[in-house]
């Protein structure tokens, strides 16, 4: 037993022997080839050399080996990444082959009829007829969603707030004229379409040019009146005769997939148009656009049903569905705005007749009889009067406030507050809820006031701003 453990520990030193020329070879190998080398540089008769080290050999040697390695790979990657672009394009074209192959069927079983000595001409239209008839009902359609966003989505809608019997008198002086205008340019297409039978928004639509778009209303009248059992009365003799129904149809299907990108591309111009109209509208008040949509929580009501990806070629094609990717967003953007507008303070602190007596900006101090600054409007009524709010938010001061007097503040979102002052009575308090049109008290004389009036300011972020301009916004919503 011993010797065998003699022979056993023998053995395994002797293999370890072998291994060990091995690995010397190796190293051998590797010092010959990065061997210390020498680049002699002769200049005006003097010779100097550089030492190549072995490691910046073996430094360079690793470097040109990654970039050796890097041209292969990005070699194979180009060669597959053309493979990958013809295949996305092959699937692009999934839907017009599938249309495509169902015409096929359709004339190879004509051209099994062919070989028959009778053909049911009668059947064949009545069902060619059945198709076009489904097809007819298809371009009605498109026709009214035409007509639809050509109006501007739909019919402009007036503002429902508490200020529909709102009427502006004239004063004998009027108020100081300031970049944006005199008021009653704002107010009168507002009380012309809110004292109306509301067709006004409509009728001004159809007469835009909007409505003078892309539909040929008697191709589409010539279309629609025509059968083909009547067009086609002669017995077929070839198969181009019998195949001309379907050839037709083909052409109307093409027409009809022109015209929804005619009008999605009109969709998309439109949209764009209300999103500059509405972003200009909040520019001008001082709020950026980008950050009222991030901090917008809103969604559209009352929608659901199954998830499509619009990118589905049994939906449509790539085209349309981008299409209708990007007008998706873009209608989500502009229904954050809306919304976000719409709880701005956009709405008359007072109902019924009520006149202007002072604007915003510099004026005429009625006291010291020096130019000063007017942070707000003045509004004249009788003494009494209610006022109510704006818009929707929170009452976060409802007391004697020294030169206003009696006042209420309201705070809304996005950092803007209204403030309604000289009032002769308040009747809301510090962390009540109000809604627009609510009554929060009545205008009357106090602080530093010379007559029944209110004094009525909208600030963001605790800068005066002009009420006009929240009026004006009203227009970016119709």
């Amino acid at each position: 037993m011993r010797l065998d453990e003699d022979f056993d520990e023998t053995d395994d030193y002797g293999l370890l022997e072998e291994e060990a020329p091995q690995r010397n070879a190796f190293w051998r190998w590797l010092g010959h080839v990065f061997r210390e080398r020498q680049v002699y540089l002769r200049s005006d008769g003097q010779v100097q050399f550089i030492t190549l080290r072995p490691w910046l050999q073996i430094s360079f040697a690793m470097i040109f080996a990654v970039g050796l390695f890097w041209l292969a790979y990005a070699t194979v990657n180009v060669a597959f990444k053309d493979q990958l672009i013809a295949l996305k394009e092959r699937k692009s074209q999934y839907v017009r082959i599938t249309y495509e192959d169902r015409l096929a069927a359709m004339r190879a079983a004509l051209d099994g009829l062919n070989g028959k000595l009778l053909l049911d001409q009668e059947q064949y239209l009545r069902k060619v007829d059945g198709l076009k008839s489904g097809l007819d009902a298809v371009l009605e359609r498109q026709q009214r969603i035409e007509t639809f966003f050509k109006q501007g989505w739909m019919p402009a809608r007036v503002m429902n707030g508490p200020d529909r019997d709102t009427t502006i008198l004239p004063d004998q002086t009027p108020p100081a004229e300031t970049d944006e205008g005199p008021l009653d340019s704002l107010i009168e297409p507002f009380n012309r379409n809110e004292e109306g039978n509301g067709k006004g928004d409509l009728e001004l639509k159809e007469q835009s040019d909007l409505t003078t778009g892309s539909v040929n209303e008697e191709r589409q009248s010539a279309i629609s009146s025509t059968h083909f059992r009547t067009k086609y009365t002669q017995p077929f003799v070839t198969h181009d005769d019998a195949r001309q129904p379907l050839s037709e149809l083909d052409q109307m299907y093409a027409d009809l997939n022109q015209r929804q990108i005619e009008l999605l591309d009109e969709i998309d111009r439109l949209s764009d148009r209300r999103i500059q109209t509405a972003s200009k509208a909040i520019r001008r008040i001082g709020l950026n656009p980008k950050t009222v949509v991030r901090n917008t929580r809103y969604r559209s009501a009352n929608i659901g049903g199954p998830f499509i990806n619009p990118k589905d070629p049994e939906f449509n094609d790539d085209i349309v569905g981008n299409k209708l990717l990007g007008i998706g967003r873009k209608i989500a953007t502009y229904d954050k705005l809306a919304h976000a507008m719409k709880r701005m303070p956009l709405a008359y602190p007072m109902h019924g007749a009520f006149r202007i007596t002072s604007g915003f900006g510099l004026r005429r101090d009625p006291f010291r009889r020096s130019r000063a600054m007017h942070a707000g409007i003045d509004l004249k009524a009788p003494y009494g009067h209610p006022v109510r709010a704006t818009a929707d938010g929170i009452v976060t001061k409802a007391s004697w406030q020294g030169a206003y007097g009696r006042m209420v503040e309201i705070r809304h979102p996005h950092g803007i507050t209204s403030r309604y002052a000289h009032l002769s009575r308040i009747k809301v308090k510090p962390g009540q809820r109000v809604k627009r049109g609510q009554k929060i008290g009545a205008l009357g004389n106090t602080g530093r006031s010379t007559g029944a009036h209110v004094h009525y300011e909208t600030r963001v972020y605790r800068r005066a701003i002009s009420p006009r301009r929240f009026w004006k916004m009203r227009e970016a919503l119709q």
